[in-house]
C-alpha cells in the first residue's frame, strides 16, 4: 500500500476472493477464485467508497513486492499462481504496462509463496530474483 503523492489517494493491492464458503462447509468446499485487485480510496472523504480495479484474471495468492517499493508507487507484483486450486506456479504482473508473465511447476509439484530478492546493483524495480520452494 502507498499514498499517491500527486492525488493523495491511498492505493492498496490485495488478493480478493470471489466468495468464501460458510465455515462449516470449508472442508468439503472447492477453493474460491482469488484475484489480484487494486483498491483506491480518498482519505479526505471517508464517505466515498473505495474503487476496485482488477489487475489480473489469473487465480492468485500470496502477493509480494520488491521490498524497496513496499510503501511507494510500484508496478511489479509477484504471486503464487493457483491451477485447479493448488499452488502450481508463479505469476508476475507489471501493472504499469498491463502485462503478465506465468511459470508453472512440473507435474505433481507445488510451490511456496515467492520471495523477491533484489539485486544489490539493481537498475529497475523488477531487477532481482524470485525465489520459491518446490515440493
Amino acid at each position: 500500500a502507498y499514498t499517491d503523492r500527486d492525488s493523495g489517494m491511498v492505493v492498496i493491492d490485495s488478493i480478493c476472493y470471489d466468495a468464501l464458503p460458510d465455515p462449516g462447509e470449508w472442508q468439503d468446499a472447492k477453493l474460491p477464485l482469488s484475484r489480484l485487485v487494486r483498491w483506491t480510496l480518498d482519505p479526505s472523504d471517508p464517505s466515498q467508497p473505495a474503487s476496485k480495479q482488477a489487475l489480473s484474471s489469473a487465480c492468485l495468492d500470496h502477493p509480494t513486492l520488491n521490498p524497496f517499493v513496499r510503501s511507494v508507487r510500484h508496478s511489479h507484483i509477484f504471486s503464487v499462481l493457483r491451477v485447479d486450486g493448488a499452488p502450481r506456479g508463479l505469476h508476475a504482473a507489471n501493472v504499469g504496462a498491463g502485462s503478465e508473465g506465468k511459470w508453472q511447476c512440473g507435474v505433481g509439484e507445488f510451490c511456496s509463496p515467492p520471495v523477491f530478492l533484489p539485486k544489490l546493483d539493481g537498475q529497475s524495480e523488477d531487477d532481482g530474483y524470485l525465489a520459491t520452494m518446490i515440493y
